[in-house]
């Protein structure tokens, strides 16, 4: 595996819409090509933690192709207070 491209990059690409490279050939081309923004782990519970939400769990799963030897996978479970006023 080559990794390539900077995890910390935070402008918009241009990409292809998810899953579409499992559909044929001829159907991918019907796809629109879509602007993805990709988000650092840190961001994303940070922004969780910003919202009032409380972190109960963060599961890393290995990538489901044979490099399994990096994170591929993130569930979160977080809860939020209700408050009553």
């Amino acid at each position: 595996m080559e990794l390539t491209g900077n995890y910390f990059e935070n402008t918009l690409q241009i990409g292809e819409v998810a899953h579409e490279k499992y559909f044929q050939k001829n159907e991918q081309n019907e796809f629109p090509k879509c602007l993805l923004r990709y988000w650092t782990m840190g961001e994303i519970i940070s922004s969780f933690a910003s919202a009032g939400f409380i972190i109960d769990k963060l599961v890393e799963r290995p990538r489901f192709d044979s490099n399994k030897n990096i994170p591929g996978e993130f569930t979160l479970v977080a809860s939020k207070l209700k408050i009553e006023r």
